[in-house]
C-alpha cells in the first residue's frame, strides 16, 4: 500500500476473511485468518485509506479446505495456494473489487506482470528474487486478471520490504513469516485440522497418526541420535485377498466384501487380489475404482490360506485371517504406507 501511494495511486485496502485459526486446529499466526484482518485494518488506519473486509469463509471451505481433504484422501498432492488464488483471490475478490469500481487489484506476490508489445498479451514473469518467487502459483491467471493486477513488491527482496515497513513504523516487520494454510495443515498442525474434519464426514480411521522413535547413524564415528518423527496422516492401505469360483456373481462378491469390511470398521480398500481370473470380481474392482491383481498358483507357497498369502504379497500385517463371508473366502492385510516423515527433535 505504501509503495502504491508513493506512486500516486488512489488506494483502498481490502482483506479476505477466510477462516478462523480454530477451524484448522492451529494456534499460530496464519495467512488470511482473523488476526490478519485486524493487522490489515491497523495498517490502513495508519496510512489513511479506506478498508474493506470480504468474508469468503464459506467459499474457502468449499473450494480450498474441502478440496484439500478430498485430494489428500484420494492419494493426490493438494496445493491450497493455487486453489485459493484461482477461486478466491483472483476469483471472488477480483470480482468484488470490480463491482466496487476499482480499476486494478494489487497483491503482495513475488511475481511480475507486463504487456508484451509484440503480441499485445500480458505476461506473467518470475520475481528476480528466485528464493521467494511465487509466479508458479499464479499460472492460472487469465489475461483479464493479469491486465488488472499489479505486484508492487515483485522486484523487491524480503529484506527491502521489511526495511520500508520499519522505516514507516508499520507492523509485521519483525521477520516472522505467517504460515500459509498449506504449511499449517501439512506440517505441525495437521492433526487438529483433520480432527475437525472428523466431524464433517471424514472417516474415523483416517484421523489416526503415530509418533515413532528412530535413530540414525551417520558413520562409524557418529553416535546414534534418536529423534521423534510424526507419520503423516494417510488412509489405511487395505489389501483384500479373495478366493471364489470363477462364475461367482458381482452381487455375491459385493455382499461378502461389505461384510468383511464392516467387521473391522473400514470402508476403504486399496487393492483386491485373487488367485486366477474371476470376471465379475474384475468388474467389481472397476466399480470401486481400485486395482485388481491376479496371482497364479505357482506364485504361492502351496500351503493353505491362499487368500492370506495374496493379501500379504504387498507386505504389512494380517488384519483379517482367512474366513468365509457369504460363501467367499476373504483375508485382509494392512500394507505400510508412509508418504513422508517429519523430524520433531
Amino acid at each position: 500500500v505504501k509503495l502504491l501511494l508513493d506512486e500516486g495511486y488512489e488506494v483502498a485496502g481490502a482483506t479476505m476473511h477466510l477462516y478462523n485459526n480454530e477451524d484448522i486446529g492451529v494456534r499460530e499466526k496464519t495467512c488470511c485468518s482473523l488476526n490478519d484482518v485486524e493487522d490489515a485494518r491497523l495498517v490502513a488506519l495508519k496510512l489513511g485509506i479506506d478498508f474493506h473486509v470480504f468474508n469468503f469463509s464459506d467459499e474457502f471451505k468449499l473450494r480450498v479446505m474441502d478440496n484439500f481433504v478430498d485430494t489428500y484422501l484420494a492419494g493426490g498432492t493438494p496445493n491450497p495456494c493455487i486453489e485459493c488464488n484461482k477461486h478466491l483471490k483472483f476469483g471472488s475478490f477480483f470480482e468484488r473489487a470490480k463491482m466496487l469500481g476499482f480499476d486494478k487489484i494489487a497483491t503482495g506476490h513475488y511475481a511480475l506482470t507486463e504487456p508484451d508489445e509484440r503480441t499485445g498479451r500480458y505476461l506473467l514473469k518470475r520475481s528476480p528474487d528466485r528464493r521467494k518467487d511465487q509466479s508458479y502459483v499464479l499460472y492460472g491467471m487469465t489475461q483479464e486478471q493479469l491486465s488488472h493486477t499489479v505486484f508492487p513488491v515483485g522486484r523487491m527482496t524480503k529484506d527491502e520490504i521489511r526495511a520500508i515497513a520499519a522505516a514507516n513504523d508499520l507492523i509485521l516487520c519483525d521477520g516472522k513469516a505467517a504460515k500459509e494454510i498449506s504449511s499449517a495443515v501439512l506440517h505441525d498442525e495437521k492433526i487438529g485440522f483433520f480432527s475437525n474434519y472428523k466431524h464433517s464426514g471424514l472417516p474415523e480411521e483416517l484421523t489416526e497418526f503415530g509418533v515413532c522413535r528412530i535413530g540414525i547413524c551417520i558413520d562409524a564415528n557418529t553416535a546414534v541420535k534418536p529423534f521423534d518423527v510424526t507419520v503423516n496422516l494417510v488412509p489405511k492401505n487395505i489389501v483384500l485377498g479373495i478366493g471364489c469360483k470363477s462364475d461367482t456373481s458381482a452381487k455375491v462378491i459385493e455382499s461378502a466384501v461389505t461384510s468383511a469390511l464392516d467387521g473391522i470398521g473400514i470402508k476403504r480398500i486399496s487393492c483386491i487380489a485373487a488367485v486366477g481370473e474371476v470376471p465379475e470380481l474384475c468388474s467389481f474392482c472397476e466399480k470401486l475404482g481400485v486395482p485388481f491383481k491376479i496371482y497364479g498358483s505357482a506364485e504361492l507357497d502351496g500351503g493353505e490360506a491362499e487368500c492370506e498369502q495374496i493379501a500379504l504379497k504387498s507386505g504389512g500385517k494380517l488384519i483379517i485371517k482367512e474366513k468365509e463371508f457369504d460363501g467367499i473366502s476373504i483375508a485382509a492385510a494392512e500394507a505400510p504406507v508412509f508418504l513422508d516423515f517429519e523430524r520433531k527433535s
